[in-house]
């Protein structure tokens, strides 16, 4: 009655994203294009705000107050 040895580990594989939905790629994420449209978008519009705050700290109206 010989018995065959058991291996202490046995190689188990886990799928730990088996329902985990939130890793797949889908229509509803930004895309290069997208990124770069809004990070244009983005540096315009505060480039245009440094802009805008130098025009009303150098105004000659509100310096002799």
């Amino acid at each position: 009655m010989a018995t065959e040895p058991k291996a202490a580990a046995e190689n188990v594989k886990i799928d730990l994203l088996e329902d985990d939905d939130e890793f797949e790629i889908n229509e509803g994420m930004f895309d290069d294009q997208d990124l770069g449209f809004f990070a244009n978008f983005l540096g315009i519009f505060i480039f245009v705000l440094v802009i805008a705050y130098h025009y009303v700290m150098a105004d000659p109206k509100y310096e002799g107050n």
